[in-house]
């Protein structure tokens, strides 16, 4: 009696769920859910998004929040609205298709050229491999690990290989079918995640977003976009153009690790316990202090150099000239190990 209870009872609750629309919830795949978010991601006409940003190259470290706005078919704009170095603090590319404007207020300057030239540092390079990422994506090698509740809603969480080697991990809006969060490793990137602290498609952005202004204080300089090109020492001391200045000291644990030419500057890349840059170059514009703290006037090899030590975020920004070359140093290196760098360069 008792069994023919229980099973009357659950042939009840059955059907009752069957009525009412709660049944199993139904299965879909990792390939059906990336065909909507490409549909969704690609077909949006614009888009306006603010970004949390983790960013772990080994030399470059940082947090950043960066709000972005893009217009089909080629119009952006993008702001940092925080970050720990002093150089991206509000930092902002503008670009309406046919001309672009990176403008740095640390430095008050406004680099201008074609888009294809001109981009927001490693911020673009990130979220265009996003793009890349949703764009190309594999559907037999990318796996559904499940479901995950974000603060935004619930998700699909995705795994799926990186373009560039790597791997990713994507938390995929059920709602919206958007990315909410990615966790990526890459080969050239490193290693970082990107959370939408806000999300917002198709809203109608005015072209009048992607127009930019500059500052009357900022100067301006027209680039041809010249690429940076990885060296050895050797190869960058050929092609300086002038004696490259290479620390014989060096904290302990840290070693370079790599040099650009990125124009007429080389740049000497040190990883370790205290990651720093030197940057040596003809041109003026690297010993322009950023603004963003007090500047101090020091005396250094021989000359004056101007310091700005951001004692909050741990940053260091030191710069001079010496035999018409313009030499920075910055990084999160204290003072005094900047200096006894800045000190051993010959």
């Amino acid at each position: 009696m008792r069994r023919t209870f229980s099973s009357n009872v659950l042939i009840f609750v059955t059907v009752l769920l069957m009525l009412l629309g709660c049944g199993p919830e139904e299965s879909i795949t990792a390939g059906e859910i990336m065909d909507k978010v490409r549909g969704t991601w690609q077909g949006a006409v614009d888009v306006h998004a603010t970004w949390e940003l983790s960013l772990d190259m080994g030399v470059i470290q940082d947090q950043l929040v960066v709000e972005m706005w893009r217009k089909q078919p080629d119009k952006l704009r993008a702001e940092v609205l925080e970050a720990a170095s002093i150089e991206f603090r509000g930092m902002t590319l503008v670009s309406d298709g046919t001309q672009a404007w990176l403008y740095n207020p640390s430095r008050r300057e406004v680099t201008a050229g074609e888009p294809e030239a001109i981009k927001l540092p490693l911020v673009q390079d990130v979220i265009e491999s996003i793009d890349e990422l949703i764009r190309t994506a594999d559907p037999g090698q990318v796996k559904l690990l499940g479901t995950e509740k974000m603060t935004a809603g619930e998700t699909y969480k995705l795994e799926m290989p990186h373009p560039d080697g790597g791997q990713a991990l994507l938390w995929i809006s059920r709602e919206y079918w958007v990315p909410l969060r990615v966790e990526y490793t890459s080969q050239t990137l490193g290693k970082g995640t990107l959370t939408a602290r806000s999300l917002e498609l198709n809203t109608g952005l005015s072209d009048s977003i992607f127009l930019f202004e500059v500052p009357a204080d900022a100067r301006v300089t027209q680039t041809g976009g010249a690429e940076s090109q990885a060296l050895t020492l050797d190869e960058a001391r050929a092609r300086a153009g002038f004696p490259l200045l290479v620390p014989a000291y060096l904290p302990q644990g840290v070693t370079l690790t790599n040099v650009f030419q990125l124009g007429e500057a080389i740049a000497l890349y040190y990883d370790g316990f205290v990651p720093f840059s030197i940057v040596q170059s003809r041109s003026e514009a690297i010993a322009q202090v950023p603004q963003n703290g007090p500047a101090q006037t020091i005396a250094l090899r021989g000359t004056e150099a101007t310091l700005i030590a951001d004692e909050a975020q741990g940053g260091i920004f030191l710069a001079w000239s010496e035999n018409g070359v313009s030499v920075s140093i910055a990084g999160a290196i204290s003072l005094e190990e900047a200096l006894r760098v800045a000190e051993s360069l010959g």
